[in-house]
């Protein structure tokens, strides 16, 4: 959540703050289903995301604790 809300505020100080990047410019349809939404399809599928979320959940814990 930290990250998020850092990575957010980065890129709000980059674009509105610094003007480092249009927002203005579009995007095409082709670069974004290219490019973007492979990427958002295979996130949820990332192994490191899977073992990070393994060991936040609470039965992982109390494993832990108990072993």
């Amino acid at each position: 959540m930290i990250l998020m809300s850092f990575c957010s505020a980065l890129a709000f100080l980059l674009v509105c703050v610094f003007h480092l990047v249009d927002p203005s410019s579009s995007m095409s349809r082709d670069v974004y289903l290219s490019s973007v939404v492979p990427i958002g399809t295979l996130y949820p599928l990332s192994p490191l995301r899977l073992l990070h979320s393994d060991a936040q959940s609470p039965h992982a814990q109390s494993w832990v604790v108990h072993h």
